[in-house]
């Protein structure tokens, strides 16, 4: 499950959807700063800031945004249990 800027849900079959469409076209995604991240040997959580260009069916963004993400391992693979992404306007001072 991944909450997206606009607060509205979309299961991992409809982002791993929206990614493979020709309607997004991903030109730069760049790690800024891990914010926090802890793990034990079967699930994690970590808060990043990614900046970002790309269009989706044409609107050019370019974004700085932080992702929060819970992640677990099952059956010994690791998967995104949950994601949610800020809007992409974020201030990364707050973090300091």
């Amino acid at each position: 499950m991944a909450i997206r800027p606009s607060g509205n849900p979309i299961t991992a079959k409809g982002l791993a959807g929206m990614y493979n469409s020709d309607d997004l076209v991903i030109e730069l995604s760049e790690l800024v700063k891990i914010h926090r991240l802890e793990a034990n040997s079967d699930w994690g959580f970590t808060a990043f800031t990614l900046k970002e260009a790309f269009s989706y069916k044409g609107d050019l963004n370019n974004d700085l945004s932080t992702y929060s993400l819970i992640f677990k391992k099952i059956d010994g693979i690791w998967k995104i249990a949950w994601m949610q992404r800020s809007q992409g306007t974020t201030d990364i001072s707050t973090w300091d």
